[in-house]
C-alpha cells in the first residue's frame, strides 16, 4: 500500500512538474530575480518621502526594518525550539 502511495506521489510530482513550458522559464528567472524590482522600491521609497518628510521616511523604513528583524529571529526561534532544521 505505501508503494503505490509512493509511486502515485512521485507521477503526480512528474506530471506537475511536466505541465510549464520552457519559452516561460525566463519570464519566471526575471521576476524571481532579486533586483528585478529594486526600481518599484526606489520609486515607492521616493513618494513616501515626498508624502511624509525625511523624519517619516525614517520611521517607516525603520519600522520595516525591525518588523524584519523580528520576523527572521522569532522563526529561527521557533525552528530550534521545535528542532525543525
Amino acid at each position: 500500500m505505501l508503494d503505490k502511495l509512493k509511486e502515485l506521489d512521485t507521477e503526480l510530482l512528474i506530471f506537475l512538474n511536466n505541465l510549464g513550458n520552457e519559452s516561460w522559464d525566463y519570464i519566471w528567472l526575471a521576476i524571481t530575480d532579486k533586483y528585478t524590482f529594486l526600481p518599484l522600491f526606489l520609486i515607492v521609497i521616493f513618494l513616501l518621502y515626498k508624502e511624509n518628510g525625511f523624519y517619516k521616511l525614517f520611521l517607516i523604513l525603520f519600522s520595516i526594518a525591525l518588523l524584519i528583524l523580528f520576523t527572521d529571529q522569532f522563526t529561527n526561534l521557533v525552528k530550534d525550539t521545535f528542532e525543525r532544521l
